[in-house]
């Protein structure tokens, strides 16, 4: 009697699933649009969060663009904050941030 063997092939392996990351570059901020966000609810901070700055504009949304003073300056930065927006963006999309860990990993 002879004893067949036979391979032991292992099942295929399940493929990973594709970490979170967004596969749509995010759009590149304008000035012209940042100076509209300015001129009609900057004292609010507005503009601040449409670049991103999300602790800046809660900082004008409190005190009123730091008693108008904060929003008169931004009129001449708004350019310079654009292009900080901008390059933000820019080295997000090359490397994007660590998200947390897929619910199937293992903790370590």
């Amino acid at each position: 009697m002879t004893a067949s063997r036979s391979a032991v092939v292992p099942p295929p392996a399940r493929p990973e699933p594709p970490l979170r990351q967004d596969s749509t570059q995010r759009a590149a901020k304008s000035v012209a649009v940042a100076y509209l966000w300015w001129f009609f609810v900057g004292l609010f901070g507005m503009h601040h969060f449409y670049l991103g700055r999300t602790g800046r504009g809660l900082l004008h949304l409190c005190t009123v663009g730091i008693c108008g003073l904060g929003w008169l300056a931004d009129a001449f930065t708004l350019p310079h904050q654009v292009r900080s927006a901008n390059a933000r963006i820019a080295q997000q999309d090359v490397a994007p941030r660590a998200e947390a860990p897929a619910l199937n990993d293992p903790v370590h």
